[in-house]
């Protein structure tokens, strides 16, 4: 290994960190009873595909501390997953824990009559994903975050999803 190969990679320690015992599903199962509260945050991460707990604390208009009691519950009972990989991305500091939507979760929210648009995606979402491709989705959710709360103020323009848009395209283009 030369000397320039190693003052590059000593960079990178952050990839190589073993995954943190956060990241372990527990022993036990907590008790769980699915309420609305667990619905939006399935809904928003069915949006977003991964949101940390305090972009969803946000959304949801949850404090911290709640949001994260019911995303710990969601987990434990894998409604919600924690993506493996974020370990990289926790060990950059005492960051907020990133979830996704696992296709259990996706199934229930479907049972409760919300559509998800991208049901396909909910199955990898337990599996690897590279630390720059989840700092990018996380970043784009934030973006929407900001834009979803500042179109709920009185008189601010509406926000309509990419999806709700289908129906007011031309027949041809629908497709």
């Amino acid at each position: 290994m030369s000397a320039e190969h190693a003052r590059y990679t000593s960079s990178m320690s952050l990839l190589t960190t073993a995954p943190l015992m956060r990241l372990s599903l527990p022993a036990e199962l907590p008790p769980f009873r699915f309420t609305a509260r667990d619905q939006d945050i399935l809904a928003a991460l069915a949006c977003y595909r991964y949101a940390s707990s305090d972009l969803i604390a946000r959304r949801i208009g949850a404090s911290q501390r709640a949001a994260r009691f019911r995303l710990h519950r969601l987990y434990c009972h894998q409604l919600v997953a924690r993506p493996r990989n974020q370990h990289a991305y926790l060990a950059a500091g005492n960051a907020n824990l990133v979830y996704a939507l696992t296709g259990k979760g996706a199934r229930l929210l479907a049972d409760h009559g919300v559509v998800v648009a991208h049901l396909y995606w909910a199955l990898k979402n337990a599996h690897r994903v590279s630390p720059v491709h989840l700092a990018h989705t996380i970043e784009t959710a934030e973006a929407m975050l900001a834009f979803e709360l500042a179109s709920r103020a009185e008189g601010a323009p509406r926000l309509i999803d990419h999806h709700a848009l289908t129906p007011f395209f031309p027949a041809a283009t629908r497709a």
